[in-house]
């Protein structure tokens, strides 16, 4: 019986985090230009919700991270 080798791709790692930074960099340089109806057709109104969302997903994980740390996982 032949062993099938699976390999598991990593999908939180350092690339991951870089491209997401310089996503939202990007975004910033942009909306601080004042030219984000360029880029995007998003409304500013849904596009601050994402935003708000995001920044408070990061936040509660940020916490759990460090929940966890501390419990020794």
């Amino acid at each position: 019986m032949m062993q099938q080798i699976r390999t598991q791709t990593e999908l939180y790692n350092d690339v991951w985090f870089e491209t997401l930074f310089q996503s939202i960099d990007r975004l910033h340089d942009v909306a601080s230009a004042g030219n984000l109806p360029a880029v995007s057709s998003v409304p500013q109104d849904v596009m601050v919700g994402w935003l708000e969302d995001i920044i408070y997903t990061a936040r509660e994980t940020i916490l759990e991270l460090q929940a966890n740390k501390r419990d020794g996982r």
